[in-house]
C-alpha cells in the first residue's frame, strides 16, 4: 500500500500494515482495561504496551521520494574515507563514539560520498562490490544514528525493557530515520531487508551488518571489498563462532547455543545450502528445515571436530539471550 506523507510517497508492506493494525487494536484494548484500575496500574498498561512493540528487532519498512544526485565520487575514494575512520574509532570490534561525535564533521562527510553514488554507477559494479558497498553503507550509516543521538538518553518505559545505553533507546533508527542512498531516502531496515536480503543470494551478510549492539558481530577495522568481500565474510563467521557469547558447543548435554542471528534470518540460509552435504546428512527429525540450512553454514566455518560433533550427534539447538548493550568502548583520549 501507499501512503502519501507530508508530500511524499511512503510505501508499507502487506504485514507492516497487519502488524499496524494489531498494535492499534492492542492499544484500544489497553485504554479499555486502565480506565477501570487505578492510577497506579496506568504505568503497568503503559509498559504492556511498550513490550508488545520491543519484541523483536523492528523491520517495519519504508522509502520515500527520490532525491537529486550531486557529483559522483569513485568507489576507492569512499572506501579510503570510510576505512580511515574505522582505523581511528574501532577496536577489536567496539567502537569510540565519544571521539567520533567529536569528529562528527568527516563522519557527515563520509554520509555525504555515499549518497552521490548513482543508480547508473551502481548498477555497473560487479555483484560483491555492490553486496560491500551496501553493508559498508549500512554500518557508516548506523554510526551516523549513534553519533547522532549519543550520548544516548534512555526513555523511561524502553529502559525497562532495553538496555539504557542502547540503541534500541533511538526511536525509529531503522525505520523511520532516512538517510540519502543510491537517488533514495531510504531507512537501515530497507537497506537490510529489502535490497540486500532480497536481492542477493549471500546469508553471510549477517555476519557482516553491524546494528551496534554487543550481541551483533564485530564491526571491521577495514571496509568490505568486492575483490575481498567472500574471505571477509568468512573471516566474520569464524570470529562469530569463536565468541561463547554468540556460539558453543556443549558435549556433555548434546546441545548447541546460538546466536539469535540464526534464528531471526534461518530462512535466508535454505536457498545456499539445502543442497550440501553438510544439510543433507542432518536428519533429526528434530531439527526444522531451516535449522539443517543454518547449521550447514555454520559446519563450514568451525574447526573440524566441532562441526564432526555436530554432524555425529546432532544436538538439541537453543538460542542465546541477545545482548542489546552498545558495542562501545572507553575513549583513550
Amino acid at each position: 500500500m501507499r501512503l502519501l506523507l507530508a508530500g511524499r510517497v511512503a510505501v508499507f508492506p502487506e504485514e507492516g500494515l497487519a502488524r499496524m493494525h494489531r498494535t492499534s487494536m492492542f492499544t484500544t484494548a489497553i485504554y479499555r482495561v486502565a480506565a477501570n484500575f487505578p492510577p497506579a496500574m496506568l504505568l503497568l498498561c503503559a509498559l504492556l504496551l511498550s513490550l508488545s512493540a520491543c519484541e523483536s528487532k523492528p523491520k517495519q519498512k519504508a522509502v520515500v521520494s527520490q532525491i537529486p544526485l550531486a557529483t559522483a565520487i569513485p568507489l576507492a575514494e569512499i572506501t579510503t574515507h570510510y576505512g580511515e575512520i574505522l582505523q581511528a574509532h574501532v577496536r577489536d570490534g567496539l567502537v569510540d563514539y565519544a571521539a567520533l561525535r567529536q569528529r562528527q564533521d568527516d563522519l557527515n562527510s563520509l554520509i555525504t560520498k555515499f549518497s552521490y553514488v548513482s543508480e547508473a554507477s551502481f548498477a555497473a559494479w560487479s555483484e560483491a562490490e555492490q553486496i560491500a558497498f551496501l553493508i559498508n553503507a549500512y554500518n557508516a550509516l548506523t554510526l551516523k544514528v549513534i553519533v547522532d543521538h549519543y550520548p544516548i538518553e534512555p526513555g523511561l518505559l524502553t529502559s525497562l525493557a532495553h538496555p539504557k545505553n542502547s540503541i534500541r533507546q533511538i526511536s525509529g533508527a531503522w525505520d523511520s530515520i532516512t538517510h540519502s542512498l543510491l537517488g533514495q531516502q531510504t531507512t537501515l531496515d530497507y537497506i537490510e531487508h529489502e535490497t540486500l536480503r532480497k536481492n542477493y543470494r549471500k546469508p553471510g551478510i549477517h555476519m557482516a551488518l553491524v546494528c551496534a549492539a554487543m550481541s551483533c558481530p564485530k564491526l571491521r577495522s577495514e571496509p568490505y571489498v568486492g575483490e575481498r568481500l567472500d574471505a571477509q565474510l568468512s573471516d566474520q563467521a569464524k570470529d562469530f563462532l569463536n565468541s561463547s557469547s554468540t556460539f558453543r558447543i556443549d558435549r556433555d548435554k548434546k546441545k548447541i547455543y546460538l546466536s539469535k542471528i540464526f534464528d531471526w534470518f534461518a530462512d535466508d540460509f535454505i536457498p545456499v545450502y539445502e543442497n550440501k552435504a553438510s544439510f543433507t546428512r542432518l536428519t533429526s527429525s528434530s531439527y526444522s528445515y531451516k535449522e539443517k540450512a543454518v547449521l550447514a553454514y555454520i559446519s563450514e566455518h568451525l574447526e573440524d571436530a566441532d562441526a564432526a560433533f555436530i554432524a555425529e550427534h546432532q544436538p538439541e539447538i537453543e538460542y542465546l539471550d541477545y545482548d542489546w548493550s552498545l558495542n562501545e568502548r572507553v575513549s583513550e583520549q
